[in-house]
């Protein structure tokens, strides 16, 4: 059992085996960085949340990874609840402090049905469920779209979509943004039900149309050359042709090309069409996924378990 000296927060165990002290590395940065800062030897960065944050302004006014990740609020600091540490049996009152949620919540969740409780998989699904939507308050804290503009002119309709990314600690996305989907779905629709132009949309595999999709491979839908992806590249250079090549994992490239928004960046989108020649709605959605389905069919492992989440809209009429 754990017991502690709170006024100089110095714990000791009476159990068999050693004792136990209070750590300042569990409530450091460093803690997340010993994990959240990966590279294959000898100079491919493929993850860099934590010199991202040691480069932000969150680092810089004192803000930690845990008071984002570990708060009520997931994605941004706020006031904590005060209560005691733990409730024991054994009468043992302690005293009471600012709680931290263990969860650490994150964009990524479980995709086995089993978790959290093995023995239980309807219990599992409302605790899948319950987290999905914290996942989802972690988002939308984390980027939105603070602007959405048309122009038409000239037999040309412009559509202009600012996203400004709301978190002050690393870029969005961040840690395996290789891996991770951030992308804008624009529809204009008419008023005769035409779908005049489409970008951000998926294909018959549920993948985006770029050079994954295969679909696109084989030519059966058209490359989605307007798509604004936020996922970053994996690519190498061949040898022979000097070609630059995409790849689906980290440890088959060379370098990595990153495209997420650092933090408090905001970026202007532009999309351009021919004039649709009659009144429509432009829809525009901000969306988020932690992992393409090609990833997934590449390990062989089923993509059915996979959210898409949307973390803001908006809505335009062009008369």
């Amino acid at each position: 059992r754990l017991r502690c000296d709170w006024s100089s927060d110095v714990c000791s165990s009476d159990l068999e085996g050693h004792s136990s002290v209070q750590s300042d590395f569990l409530t450091s940065p460093k803690l997340c960085g010993s994990c959240h800062e990966v590279f294959n030897f000898p100079a491919l960065n493929i993850e860099e949340a934590f010199t991202e944050y040691l480069l932000s302004p969150a680092s810089s006014s004192g803000e930690r990874c845990q008071d984002c990740h570990m708060g009520p609020d997931p994605g941004r600091p706020s006031t904590r609840e005060q209560a005691p540490a733990a409730i024991v049996p054994d009468g043992v009152v302690y005293p009471e402090r600012a709680i931290s949620s263990h969860r650490f919540i994150g964009p990524d969740y479980s995709l086995i049905d089993e978790f959290p409780y093995p023995d239980d998989l309807a219990a599992s699904a409302i605790a899948q469920e319950e987290y999905a939507g914290q996942v989802l308050t972690l988002l939308r804290n984390a980027v939105e779209i603070s602007d959405a503009q048309t122009q038409l002119s000239g037999g040309v309709l412009q559509v202009q979509v600012d996203v400004h990314s709301l978190t002050t600690g690393h870029n969005v996305p961040t840690g395996f943004t290789s891996e991770r989907q951030l992308w804008i779905e624009v529809t204009v629709t008419g008023q005769s039900g035409t779908v005049h132009f489409r970008s951000g949309d998926l294909d018959a595999y549920g993948d985006l149309r770029d050079d994954h999709s295969w679909e696109v491979i084989a030519g059966d839908v058209e490359r989605d050359d307007s798509l604004h992806n936020f996922q970053s590249q994996n690519l190498f250079r061949r040898a022979a042709s000097f070609e630059i090549v995409e790849t689906i994992f980290p440890f088959d490239a060379t370098f990595i090309y990153r495209r997420s928004l650092t933090p408090l960046e905001v970026r202007s989108l532009n999309y351009t069409m021919p004039s649709p020649g009659e009144p429509v709605q432009v829809s525009v959605a901000l969306k988020y996924r932690n992992l393409p389905p090609y990833v997934l069919r590449a390990l062989g492992l089923d993509t059915e378990r996979l959210r898409i989440f949307t973390i803001d809209t908006r809505e335009l009429q062009v008369p």
